[in-house]
């Protein structure tokens, strides 16, 4: 990775990162939304490509609201 990512942007090394990332640990950058914008932009990319692209989140993006929606649909 280190011999790759000397090659990449700042943006390629974000899309990068993000793509290694577990299901827990990106839940854990999104509650601790990240401060650096090729990081947030990167957030912003994965969580919007289609699920059948390299390094997409959509589809853990999408079973997030639908919790959500559940969670705020509850009874009191």
């Amino acid at each position: 990775m280190e011999a790759a990512a000397a090659n990449m942007t700042p943006d390629e090394r974000a899309d990068y990162e993000l793509a290694q990332l577990t299901n827990d640990q990106l839940r854990g950058r999104l509650d601790q939304f990240p401060s650096g914008q090729s990081e947030q932009e990167a957030m912003v990319r994965a969580l919007r490509l289609p699920p059948d692209q390299p390094g997409s989140r959509r589809k853990f993006w999408d079973d997030l609201k639908v919790k959500a929606q559940k969670a705020a649909n509850l009874p009191d």
